[in-house]
């Protein structure tokens, strides 16, 4: 349970839920984190080549 009580859910992005500014968020976090895999994973580099 997070410090306010809440399980999981965050009051400030439940407005954003299927928007494309949701849609956005998620590309800008999503990129990052696919380079960082394919400069450091071999493994996952190999299935996404």
């Amino acid at each position: 349970m997070s410090s306010n009580g809440r399980k999981h859910f965050n009051m400030e992005i439940k407005p954003l839920l299927n928007t494309p500014r949701m849609r956005e968020i998620q590309m800008w976090k999503l990129l990052p984190a696919l380079r960082f895999f394919y400069e450091k994973a071999p493994f996952d580099r190999g299935r996404m080549d």
